[in-house]
């Protein structure tokens, strides 16, 4: 009886581990981990293209470490460059998409090529992914190959 017993409470204790072993793997596999402090993603990089003749920026943030890659559409407001635009990223994942509010303002620096104008950009993400997230990066806008304006991030891009 006493074997019984004892034979019961091993092959309990084994089930409950083997349980919370799953268990616990299907919980830590069910979202995907933050990347920072408010579950921001962080990207290498971001290059973009505005042509005036569609009205619209189209751009690529590559390197991110969570979602993969992403391309963003954006309608700016060239009335006002310093007001805050709507943009969406359809993340490469194919699974979500952020939208995100940008506005973008003057830097203490330039690191930018000579002829490009340096801008500071901050991001608050609305919707989506990262939702309440904020984050920002520094970005060179070159006029060279007007009418058409480019732009790449310097460093990484918070979102």
């Amino acid at each position: 009886m006493r074997y019984r017993l004892t034979r019961i409470v091993a092959a309990t204790a084994l089930s409950a581990t083997s349980l919370m072993l799953a268990g616990g793997a299907l919980v830590t596999t069910a979202t995907p981990s933050a990347a920072a402090v408010g579950g921001t993603n962080v990207c290498a990089s971001f290059v973009a293209t505005f042509d005036p003749s569609t009205g619209l920026s189209i751009g690529r943030l590559s390197g991110c470490h969570q979602q993969g890659s992403g391309t963003t559409v954006e309608t700016p407001n060239l009335a006002d460059p310093f007001a805050p635009n709507p943009v969406s990223i359809n993340w490469a994942t194919g699974h979500a998409t952020s939208d995100i509010i940008v506005s973008t303002g003057p830097t203490q620096r330039n690191p930018c090529p000579v002829g490009d104008i340096a801008a500071a950009v901050s991001i608050t993400v609305v919707h989506g992914p990262y939702r309440g997230s904020t984050g920002g990066y520094v970005i060179c806008l070159d006029f060279s190959d007007s009418p058409l304006i480019h732009a790449t991030s310097v460093g990484p891009v918070v979102i």
